[in-house]
């Protein structure tokens, strides 16, 4: 979209919006960081965090060029001309499911990153959580996993507001 910082008619159109407001738009440009999105009179940013609620490689995993998109506006910068947009707000948010059905119970989870502290396992779309490494040294007869492979764990802890979950080996 062709702008210049003076454009008032960009500030404008810019300043009519308001934060939590839902409106469509479509996929313009994709980089490393996020995705640009023409809601028509202005263009802005959804960065990668407020894409998906699942973890994701590259945003083309999520959307694509010319994509018509439902957007929420998050943020509104008449300084810097810039407008800040979630594609994720309008979608469940699965760990509130998780947290209502899972807390407590021994699931199957694939492991999605093997590191010195810990194992980060996911149980299901959108769901991401840590086994500490102290819980492996707590429980010998269970070896250190590698990526990729299933394995049982319990749902310890989740915490709705840090989007965390903790696993423990049953």
């Amino acid at each position: 979209m062709d702008r210049t910082v003076g454009d008032e008619a960009y500030r404008r159109a810019l300043s009519a919006l308001e934060i939590g407001q839902v409106r469509n738009g479509v996929i313009a440009d994709i980089r490393n960081f996020g995705v640009f999105v023409d809601l028509g009179d202005v263009e802005g940013v959804i960065t990668n965090v407020n894409l998906s609620w699942g973890r994701f490689d590259h945003p083309a995993d999520i959307v694509n060029v010319g994509q018509n998109v439902a957007v929420v506006v998050l943020a509104v910068d008449l300084e810097r001309m810039q407008l800040s947009l979630s594609l994720r707000e309008l979608q469940p948010k699965p760990l509130l499911k998780f947290a209502r059905t899972c807390l407590g119970k021994t699931l199957q989870a694939e492991v999605s990153k093997v590191l010195p502290f810990g194992v980060f396992v996911r149980p299901d779309v959108g769901i991401e959580g840590l086994i500490p490494a102290a819980e492996f040294e707590r429980k010998p007869a269970y070896a250190w996993p590698s990526l990729g492979e299933t394995i049982l764990v319990q749902v310890e802890a989740v915490n709705i507001v840090s989007n965390k979950v903790e696993f423990t080996l049953p």
